[in-house]
């Protein structure tokens, strides 16, 4: 859960892949140097190594399931 006006902050995994899925809430993702609207129901795959970051830009909290898988 991401509060209203909150965020993640840019990170990156070196050796885990990614899946955000927008459950509830909106907001905005940011993978590399795109940056993209979200909403309930978005899914997003975020490579390995590849700095990522949610930003609830809402007035309700936003769910996130987050899904990893490590890599080789």
């Amino acid at each position: 859960t991401v509060p209203a006006g909150e965020t993640n902050l840019m990170h990156n995994h070196a050796k885990e892949e990614q899946i955000y899925i927008v459950l509830s809430g909106s907001g905005e993702i940011q993978v590399g140097e795109e940056r993209a609207p979200v909403e309930p129901g978005d899914v997003i795959f975020l490579p390995a190594n590849v700095p990522h970051g949610f930003f609830n830009t809402g007035e309700k909290p936003a769910v996130i399931l987050n899904i990893g898988a490590s890599v080789a």
